[in-house]
């Protein structure tokens, strides 16, 4: 198969069948964020919410509208995660919680920052896209929140029985500086700086 037809294989995919399968099934119009404890079938095996996906499908409703296709069901979907992950997600100083009740209530919160990674993504794309400076602004909270975090949470790993350097932290703060330096071009400069260090 070809570039060309792989590429249209791709994007049918996602537009056709994943992007709407999640659309239909996950979206919560009712208490806003993402269902995704969810069945092949799309029937919720649990009403929970997990933070990452709430951060995550924010980010990839806005960066299909904003370079794929500005379909206003894709907006909606954004825009209803980003109001979840602003109102309900972002808890204690700043840290986003792990997981919710499908209403909004905290369950868990981890030792790890990657849900305040996401969510900031998240925010960011959709506050570029939708013109939302408040979304823009939290992402930029979260980012403070990440930095003044790091380094502060128990390790995970028993550092007196091994020594580890984990490399996620670092990949994923470097992919939410590219996206703070698009959606944020004023200060692009402190995250290509971020990411260069």
């Amino acid at each position: 198969m070809d570039t060309a037809a792989l590429k249209e294989l791709y994007r049918t995919e996602l537009l056709d069948n994943v992007l709407p399968f999640w659309e239909t099934n996950a979206l919560d119009t009712t208490y806003g964020g993402f269902t995704d404890f969810l069945d092949r079938a799309g029937v919720p095996l649990s009403t929970d919410k997990g933070g990452w996906v709430q951060g995550r499908g924010v980010w990839v409703f806005s960066t299909v509208y904003r370079l794929l296709d500005k379909s206003d069901r894709w907006l909606r979907a954004a825009k209803i995660g980003a109001g979840f992950i602003q109102e309900k997600l972002i808890g204690p100083d700043g840290r986003a919680w792990f997981e919710l009740t499908r209403e909004g209530k905290p369950l868990v919160m981890r030792r790890y920052l990657f849900t305040e990674m996401f969510a900031a993504m998240g925010l960011a794309e959709y506050g570029y896209i939708a013109g939302d400076k408040n979304a823009v602004n939290k992402a930029r909270e979260l980012y403070a929140a990440i930095d003044r975090h790091h380094g502060t949470l128990p390790e995970k790993i028993q550092p007196e029985t091994r020594k580890f350097r984990s490399h996620s932290h670092t990949m994923m703060l470097i992919n939410l500086c590219q996206v703070l330096c698009d959606v944020d071009p004023d200060n692009a400069i402190q995250y290509t700086d971020r990411i260069d260090k």
